[in-house]
């Protein structure tokens, strides 16, 4: 009989799986081209580049989810994780840069204010909730197995970078120097998550009948396992 033989769906799955990790990686290169051009320029400016368009604003939010969802496949690596190391180290950078460029945003949400917040909520899901923060610390503590050692401390910076500073993970001297980090991560991205939570309070009055229902239905998928979340960790 003819057919697919196992070995074949096999290789035909580890394709698609890689045929998934391209898009997604030049996702995440796109993302860092945008943030080093807004880096490039004066504050002001870059005011006005956060403040601009909502298909811009449409469409970084759907980028930073295409992001999250490529973050999720590398934490999931259990080989050669420190040669991914940079990778997700640059993917956290670009998360941490799109919140700062959400805190600018002070635009009438009646129209993207939605959108912004359910990718707020994804990154929280991705990157910073109970579950996630461990996925993280594990891989990353993975990474520095596989190299044999953690990063030289006299060769590092290890205090907790501030809202200025690079966000690493690929020079850490400890297992607490690493949790510092996560923690550190966790908490830029529930500062964004409350500001948005904010912004919508706010842009009630100015919403319609159809955005309230959008904004209520993602609140109400969203809200209990955040607060459950937030009370186990």
């Amino acid at each position: 009989l003819g057919g697919i033989s196992p070995t074949d769906d096999v290789e035909s799955n580890s394709q698609n799986r890689e045929d998934y990790d391209v898009p997604l990686h030049g996702i995440n290169c796109i993302l860092q081209i945008k943030r080093q051009a807004i880096k490039s320029v004066p504050p002001m400016i870059t005011k006005r580049l956060s403040n601009s368009s909502s298909i811009s604003r449409r469409a970084l939010c759907r980028l930073v989810d295409l992001s999250c969802q490529r973050l999720q496949l590398l934490l999931d690596k259990t080989e050669n994780r420190m040669r991914f190391l940079p990778e997700v180290d640059l993917m956290l950078e670009n998360i941490i840069d799109f919140t700062n460029l959400t805190s600018f945003d002070s635009t009438d949400h009646s129209s993207t204010g939605e959108l912004i917040l359910s990718s707020v909520i994804k990154l929280y899901s991705s990157t910073s909730d109970e579950k996630s923060s461990k996925r993280l610390i594990s891989f990353v503590e993975g990474a520095y197995y596989d190299a044999g050692q953690w990063a030289q401390a006299d060769l590092v910076t290890n205090k907790v970078p501030d809202s200025q500073s690079q966000f690493t993970l690929q020079q850490i001297s400890s297992a607490s120097i690493l949790d510092s980090r996560v923690r550190h991560l966790r908490s830029i991205v529930l500062s964004a998550l409350s500001r948005e939570l904010d912004k919508m309070t706010n842009s009630q009055p100015v919403l319609s009948p159809n955005d309230k229902i959008v904004i209520f239905d993602l609140l109400s998928k969203n809200l209990r396992v955040l607060c459950e979340d937030l009370g186990a960790g």
